[in-house]
């Protein structure tokens, strides 16, 4: 056998041996593990932003007046138009995402102009009367008066939680159960302020 024919038959022999030299002592071939580009659904990771941008709504007014009039309660179609302009103008003016604020009437009110809780809040926004009076909202049943005061209460709320990763849930919690309840408990967030949290983002992240 010339030098050439073994130098082939060496080659052969340590290719078959490499190939079987990775399975493992079981026989069964070993695998590398590739990781998963599957995003995972969940409430953490699909929270919209505080932004007015955030929305990825080139024109969000079509989406908010479409939200208004499916879910409004007790209103004409020109009071759902007239509604979903203001949540528009407000968010614009407060750089608000315009979906948030949208479901935070939805979730407060149902759009419902009239609305008053057993606690007293009024209107779109729920405003308290002393919240309001600060607000300078005199009439908290007035569709702009109050989304022009409870938008600049909100964008208030925003502002106190910026730099916190849960700004949002923070701002909600503080809008539902008030700033000082939430700050002193260390922004800790009770179980009906999370289920009112998930409603609100679950709204928002619905609207297209």
């Amino acid at each position: 056998m010339d030098i050439t024919a073994a130098i082939i038959i060496f080659l052969f022999v340590a290719t078959v041996f490499s190939s079987s030299g990775s399975k493992s002592k079981s026989g069964f071939q070993q695998t590398e593990t590739i990781p998963s580009l599957t995003v995972q659904q969940n409430t953490s990771e699909n929270i919209p932003g505080s932004l007015f941008a955030d929305s990825g709504l080139q024109d969000p007014l079509p989406a908010v007046d479409a939200q208004v009039r499916k879910y409004g309660k007790n209103i004409s179609p020109d009071e759902a138009t007239f509604i979903a302009e203001n949540i528009v103008k407000y968010s614009e003016k407060n750089n608000i995402n315009p979906k948030l604020l949208t479901a935070l009437y939805q979730r407060e009110s149902r759009f419902n102009p009239g609305a008053v809780s057993p606690n007293g809040a009024r209107g779109l926004g729920q405003l308290i009367p002393s919240t309001a009076e600060n607000l300078g909202v005199n009439d908290c049943f007035d569709i702009e008066q109050n989304i022009d005061g409870s938008s600049k209460y909100f964008k208030t709320l925003l502002d106190k939680w910026r730099g916190d990763p849960k700004q949002i849930q923070l701002a909600l919690a503080s809008y539902l159960q008030g700033y000082g309840n939430i700050k002193r408990s260390g922004g800790e967030i009770n179980k009906d302020a999370q289920i009112y949290i998930n409603d609100i983002l679950n709204i928002t992240n619905s609207i297209r």
